[in-house]
């Protein structure tokens, strides 16, 4: 599975992040997913309400028999079932609504799964990019939380989706962690030499 930042690119996400946890407790993590879901239904349920119309439609220039009818809806809805599953088609049948609940549920679910190994406790940020959606999400665990507003990593969030959107993913990670980086060395620096539970490359998900 080819993800669209490089081998090179996630050298130095990695690096930037050894970086930072050399001059800090808390803990950086970068998540990419080539997508959240794979919104099976939606097309499936696209297909099947255009290819249900295509023959009321063709009823306006002439006249179709019953069987004639039922053929094009078969006819119709397996080539539409099989046009609508290309991922840029599909991509833009699924409303917004429903990529970015389905993102945030799969970056909650993978943030759930790495607090549970991050035995140090020291607080974690979680950068959570899913390419097909544009989707970008921080997370934060507790300790975090008490000390930094929310409203600093919307800011952050906003930023990072511009460069999703243009398709410098690497550049926004590695952005991101800077401006992270800035904030929590000074709330949370350096005391004790503690073992890394916590990956620092890009977790490919």
């Amino acid at each position: 599975m080819e993800y669209l930042v490089t081998q090179v690119e996630q050298n130095e996400i990695r690096s930037a992040i050894e970086l930072f946890e050399s001059k800090s407790d808390a803990e950086i993590v970068t998540v990419i997913a080539k997508q959240s879901d794979e919104y099976l239904y939606i097309p499936t349920l696209w297909a099947g309400v255009i290819a249900f119309a295509l023959p009321y439609i063709y009823l306006f220039f002439g006249s179709l028999t019953q069987k004639e009818i039922a053929l094009v809806q078969l006819f119709s809805f397996f080539i539409l079932a099989i046009i609508t599953r290309l991922k840029p088609i599909k991509m833009l049948l699924v409303p917004a609504s429903i990529k970015r609940k389905r993102s945030a549920n799969r970056a909650n679910a993978k943030f759930v799964e790495l607090l549970g190994q991050n035995s140090q406790q020291n607080g974690l940020v979680m950068l959570y990019v899913s390419e097909a959606e544009k989707y970008v999400q921080i997370l934060t665990d507790a300790t975090i939380l008490q000390k930094v507003d929310n409203a600093l990593w919307s800011e952050m969030v906003e930023s990072f989706i511009a460069h999703v959107k243009e398709g410098r993913i690497a550049q926004g990670y590695l952005e991101t962690i800077a401006k992270t980086s800035e904030l929590l060395i000074e709330l949370f620096p350096k005391t004790k030499e503690d073992k890394d539970t916590l990956p620092n490359h890009l977790i490919l998900i």
